[in-house]
């Protein structure tokens, strides 16, 4: 189901004067998003409408069934804006499908919810433009879970279901591509275990060192 190029009013004006392409919490200067006309990276590159669809962040918790084609994304965002958040946008909130980043509307290059909200979603387009992931891969975010049962805006039956996918008692095959906000990657892991190792080894040998000092002066 395709949703038309206009989602409705927002308290938030056309034209605001951001520029979306803004680095968000962790994002270098350099990061700019691309435009529908000219992304070609993994493969896609002006796809015809259709094949490329933006589902609705709501389509797992209020089992909303708005899409979006690739070229709509102004109406995609303002769909969760309007429709389902109520123009009450969260402070902080987290990719659908990576670990990579936090968006935080109080970092200093931010202060700024829409915007925020803005380089949230247009991150997300790029994984589902490049990776081709869809409504199936997207994972719980926590923080926009709290934002939404702070403001009633789901239930809180609800919200207990994503709970229960923090707390690990869904089935394993249920549990597949859903990470509590504090996991850490493997690969990130068995750096951390190396580092501490190096650490330890280095206070041993500095203990060995000054014992082996202080036997040589009492000789």
């Amino acid at each position: 189901m395709s949703y038309s190029s206009s989602a409705g009013g927002s308290q938030y004006p056309d034209g605001s004067g951001y520029s979306y392409s803004l680095a968000g919490t962790v994002y270098t200067d350099g990061t700019e998003y691309t435009q529908a006309s000219d992304f070609s990276q993994g493969g896609y590159y002006n796809p015809t409408p259709g094949t490329c669809v933006l589902p609705c962040e709501f389509v797992g918790l209020e089992r909303c069934d708005v899409t979006f084609n690739y070229d709509e994304t102004e109406a995609w965002i303002e769909h969760i804006i309007v429709n389902h958040l109520q123009d009450r946008l969260p402070s902080k909130a987290a990719c659908w499908y990576c670990d990579a980043y936090l968006f935080d509307a109080k970092a200093p290059q931010v202060r700024d919810r829409r915007l925020n909200f803005h380089n949230r979603m247009e991150h997300i387009r790029e994984h589902i433009m490049s990776e081709g992931k869809t409504a199936n891969d997207i994972r719980p975010d926590f923080h926009m879970a709290d934002h939404l049962r702070h403001h009633r805006l789901i239930s809180e039956a609800t919200y207990n279901h994503i709970r229960r996918w923090r707390e690990g008692s869904l089935r394993p095959e249920d549990m597949r591509h859903v990470y509590p906000h504090n996991y850490v990657p493997p690969e990130r892991r068995v750096q951390q275990e190396r580092s501490n190792r190096l650490l330890i080894d280095h206070s041993k040998e500095e203990r060995q060192r000054k014992k082996e000092k202080k036997g040589r002066s009492r000789g």
